[in-house]
């Protein structure tokens, strides 16, 4: 089964430095992966992207499930600070599979063709959003296309998340 888990950027949570919020999804993203890898042979597939996508990425590690990294455009990562810039790269290594959508640099029409490939590539997506912000594009057009894709994770304040 292959999974993708979404969200709000890391900005978008706090910040860079851990807070409550981030450990409790943290927490639910191994949950859920535990559940899964339990129900089926499961793959992660992930951007990279900073936030909820680094931190599944993370989780997959720690739970032994492998991971597949879709990368959207050439230089995904270039306008990143050091640190992060870094990290990508260290989990860049540590997957089983990288699959470049685009060659050219960063555009609108190639974030739409990541999304794409992902909705095609997946069987589930989980996404997180909390109640000041919405679910993200690929989210919402999932939605659209695939009605039943998308579960809630199940919140350990149902305050941070909102149903889809």
């Amino acid at each position: 089964m292959n999974i993708y888990i979404t969200g709000n950027r890391v900005q978008d949570l706090g910040g860079f430095q851990e807070n409550l919020l981030q450990g409790s999804i943290k927490k639910q993203i191994v949950s859920t992966l535990k559940k899964h890898k339990k129900e089926d042979p499961t793959t992660l597939i992930t951007t990279l992207s900073l936030g909820i996508e680094q931190w599944a990425a993370e989780a997959a590690i720690q739970c032994k499930i492998p991971f597949h990294v879709y990368i959207p455009c050439k230089g995904f990562e270039t306008k990143w600070i050091k640190y992060s810039q870094l990290h990508y790269k260290k989990l860049l290594k540590l997957s089983e599979k990288i699959i470049k959508i685009s060659d050219a640099p960063w555009s609108i029409q190639g974030m739409k063709l990541k999304d794409e490939r992902i909705i095609k590539d997946v069987d589930i997506i989980y996404t997180f959003a909390n109640q000041y912000l919405p679910i993200n594009t690929l989210a919402r057009k999932a939605k659209k296309e695939k009605i039943n894709l998308l579960e809630k994770i199940p919140a350990e304040q149902d305050d941070y998340f909102i149903i889809i």
